[in-house]
């Protein structure tokens, strides 16, 4: 295993991109002390690192960035520190042992300080912990603030997901994210979705105490403006043990969401050529909660050689013959705007490739 190097000094932008914790105070008015100290830290009793407990798109080399350390006059008090580094090396780090250095208000040593322990995760919010006070007399001698177990309990699993067979687009766009699947609870309680991969794989951690045993699944998606959602058990409630747990859904080794493709144009009349933004949102009564099923949003868009503005889309499949409503928002950067909402109806002939909606007056 590569030894870890230091954690180089640019917090600001560890906090950005880890959803860590801002320092409370502004370190430049505060006089400040370095304090360095060690810390074990373990989870379910194993020792955390990268090897042990991997997560989607955090390397080994980059693993130990997303430990972050606090320091608080009280559980519940005021921040009083910061961790300015973090580093280990190959012996420790098997052992889940990490080094750290903190700036620490020069006011408060010494004193009674109490550590708060963040780990990395795959969860959508920080999984922390707050240790037992340490005296600490001066920043004369190494802090140990000893072993901070956790106890976290692994989801995961393997669900490819497709839209007519093929895979999702790479990348974000306003028309397309990553399938993302949610943990529902009895009460109707969501967790936070978390990203599926592009090979299907997805892991979600949470505290052993945080939730129910049983528990429904749900995956969302948007794909080229459409949006998709689909309960993967709604017949029967899977049941979480403590302890970590691969779930399989037994009607889905895949997901494959099946989808209309709409394209067409839309006939704006009295406009001077180019429209800041434009807008199209299609409903559709029998998809909950608000039966949005698309949206399609062009910013700076000209016309084409016709004179129309041209649209394209995917949105769930539905039976047919049926309607969508559909909503036009027009705005010409310039203070005008216009909102419309009507009708489409669409039949077992008609041609999805060439919709054309209007005309609609702007001016």
């Amino acid at each position: 295993m590569k030894t870890i190097f230091a954690l180089s000094n640019v917090i600001f932008l560890i906090c950005v991109f880890s959803a860590c914790p801002i320092y409370e105070q502004d370190p430049y008015n505060i006089p400040l002390i370095s304090l360095t100290g060690t810390v074990t830290i373990t989870r379910n009793g194993i020792p955390l690192n990268h090897e042990n407990f991997p997560i989607h798109g955090v390397s080994e080399d980059t693993y130990h960035q997303r430990i972050w350390l606090r320091a608080y006059l009280s559980p519940d008090g005021s921040n009083v520190g910061y961790v300015r580094s973090i580093f280990s090396n190959e012996t420790d780090l098997a052992l889940g042992k990490y080094t750290w250095v903190m700036d620490i208000d020069s006011s408060r040593i010494p004193g009674l300080i109490f550590f708060e322990v963040i780990i990395p995760s795959a969860s959508p919010t920080n999984i922390m912990k707050i240790t037992e006070g340490i005296w600490i007399q001066n920043n004369n001698s190494i802090v140990d603030i000893g072993t901070v177990n956790f106890e976290v309990i692994r989801l995961f699993g393997n669900l490819p997901v497709t839209f007519n067979g093929n895979p999702p687009s790479e990348g974000v766009s306003s028309l397309s994210t990553s399938p993302r699947i949610s943990i529902i609870q009895s009460d109707d309680l969501y967790s936070y979705p978390m990203i599926i991969q592009p090979n299907g794989d997805w892991i979600w951690d949470t505290p052993a105490d945080s939730f129910e045993t049983q528990l429904v699944f749900r995956v969302d998606a948007r794909e080229k403006g459409g949006f998709f959602s689909r309960y993967l058990n709604p017949d029967h409630t899977i049941t979480i043990p403590d302890t970590d747990k691969e779930i399989i859904f037994p009607d889905y080794p895949n997901l494959d969401f099946e989808a209309f493709s709409l394209e067409g144009t839309v006939n704006i009349s009295d406009h001077s050529g180019e429209l800041r933004w434009l807008e199209l949102d299609f409903y559709h009564r029998d998809f909950p909660p608000d039966s949005l099923i698309g949206r399609v949003t062009i910013s700076n868009h000209s016309a084409n050689e016709n004179g129309l503005f041209e649209w394209s889309l995917l949105v769930p499949v539905f039976p047919l013959p049926d309607e969508l409503i559909f909503r036009l928002y027009i705005n010409d950067g310039e203070g005008r705007r216009r909102t419309y909402f009507d009708r489409l109806e669409i039949g077992n002939e008609t041609d999805l490739s060439n919709i054309n909606l209007g005309p609609f007056a702007f001016n």
